[in-house]
């Protein structure tokens, strides 16, 4: 029993520092996509849907 409650341990530990990476990648992906929305231009000859208007 006492195997089990190790095993258990090392694998949530996994698990968080698995998510721990991939908060780190996203944060440093976001502000880099958010850049590049900002420098592109706005598309503005698109028509609206007849409905939204």
């Amino acid at each position: 029993m006492e195997d089990d409650g190790q095993r258990s341990k090392t694998t949530f530990n996994k698990l968080n520092t698995a998510e721990d990476g991939s908060r780190r990648l996203t944060n440093s992906i976001r502000p880099k996509m958010e850049n590049n929305i900002r420098q592109q231009p706005l598309i503005t000859n698109v028509r609206p849907h007849p409905q939204l208007e």
